[in-house]
């Protein structure tokens, strides 16, 4: 999750799993079943999805429809056919890479990234400044909704 943070451009620590009560705020799911069908949630219109490349040459993927206690299967054209009907352009990349990234490498995925789309609505704190400088809130920390997918093919 740190190299997938400093792609996003988010830092090294900007990139953690969710606590369950965001999950239920943001996405309306409990902890165990985030899918991309939560993107649905109005809720939800802020969050960005990452798909890694490979679900691409699956022929068919695993998602929990917002319950896990049933799993569907679709296939990554249908999948891209459902975000697409709510709003949400499908962006699948390569999760495994780990570009260098640094002053002359700006993060890869940042343009990814909708501003403010991931911190969470926790309160602000304010950082200790000299008397003369102007006051920032700055967020206590930021949340990201990391979604995992089962790619394997199930009998």
């Amino acid at each position: 999750m740190k190299i997938l943070s400093q792609r996003l451009g988010l830092g090294k620590g900007g990139v953690r799993m969710a606590p369950e009560e965001n999950l239920r705020q943001v996405l309306q799911v409990p902890l165990g079943c985030v899918t991309p069908f939560a993107l649905f949630n109005e809720s939800a219109s802020a969050v960005s999805l990452l798909l890694d490349q490979g679900l691409k040459s699956k022929q068919s993927c695993y998602f929990h429809p917002l319950t896990n206690d049933v799993t569907i299967a679709l296939s990554s054209s249908n999948l891209d056919k459902f975000l697409l009907s709510i709003g949400k352009q499908p962006a699948y990349v390569d999760l495994e890479a780990s570009p260098v990234v640094g002053k002359d490498n700006p993060p890869d995925l940042a343009d990814l990234v909708p501003s403010g789309a991931f911190c969470s609505s926790e309160e602000s704190v304010e950082n200790p400044t000299p008397k003369d400088a102007p006051q920032v809130n700055v967020p206590k920390e930021k949340t990201c909704l990391p979604v995992k997918i089962n790619m394997e093919k199930r009998n």
